[in-house]
């Protein structure tokens, strides 16, 4: 029996092998594909039913070649990734990023608080602190890499 499990083991590292680190894995509140690792992952409940939530977090690439966020996706709702910027008269707006974000070999972007930031607008089922909230990030090189992001109050 010991010998199968580790003949399914072996199959099963080398299976992930073959997909040339495009496989996600969950380590440690991080999670990884090819050379991307998310850290700090965390999300921002919306102040009420239909409001808008974000997701703050921390994109590293410890591959050599830059790759680039092009989209995310949840249940939550309409998902975009957003900027905050201020306008010529001072005041404080966002809008979504064009072309995605650029993530440099060997770098790493900060999505945060009044800066870059993933919005989840008109949220129907607001989660709660302490909830989790699936957040799905396509990259262009290292493809779909699928989060269990902790909602929390900040």
């Amino acid at each position: 029996m010991l010998r199968k499990l580790l003949v399914a083991l072996l199959l099963l590292g080398a299976l992930l092998a073959a997909c040339g680190g495009d496989a996600t894995t969950e380590t440690g509140g991080e999670t990884a594909a090819g050379g991307i690792t998310i850290e700090g992952a965390w999300a921002r409940p919306p102040a009420m039913a239909g409001g808008n939530a974000a997701a703050y977090l921390v994109i590293n690439n410890g591959g050599s070649e830059a790759d680039r966020l092009i989209s995310a996706s949840s249940p939550l709702g309409m998902t975009e990734i957003h900027e905050s910027f201020e306008s010529e008269d001072g005041t404080m707006g966002m809008r979504p990023v064009e072309g995605g974000v650029e993530v440099p070999a060997g770098g790493s972007v900060e999505l945060k608080r009044g800066g870059l930031h993933i919005m989840f607008m008109g949220v129907a089922e607001p989660p709660a602190a302490g909830d989790t909230v699936s957040l799905t990030l396509t990259f262009e090189k290292a493809g779909e890499m699928t989060l269990d992001v902790p909602v929390r109050e900040e």
